[in-house]
């Protein structure tokens, strides 16, 4: 249960992330003093949020992957270790 509200978290995490930081340079994105999206932060929040859990999303199947690829590389290496060779006549 942990690692699902960890999983769900990140992406907004990282939006407001980058709102925060974007207000500096293109202010608009945050209404007032307390860092409350504007309408126009609140569309571009939705778009990002997509953006991020899409990437995340690839970012998790590639580590998936390249994890299963060196598991199966190890083991085949550690079989390798373990054949007994044949003795010479």
């Amino acid at each position: 249960m942990d690692s699902v509200f960890s999983y769900v978290s990140i992406a907004p995490v990282e939006v407001t992330a980058v709102l925060t930081y974007a207000n500096n340079y293109l202010p608009g994105f945050l209404a007032g003093e307390a860092g409350v999206l504007s309408d126009r932060g609140f569309i571009v929040a939705i778009f990002l949020l997509g953006v991020f859990v899409f990437l995340n999303f690839l970012v998790i199947r590639f580590v998936a992957l390249r994890t299963t690829v060196a598991d199966q590389v190890m083991r085949d290496y550690v079989e390798s270790l373990n054949a007994v060779p044949e003795a010479a006549p």
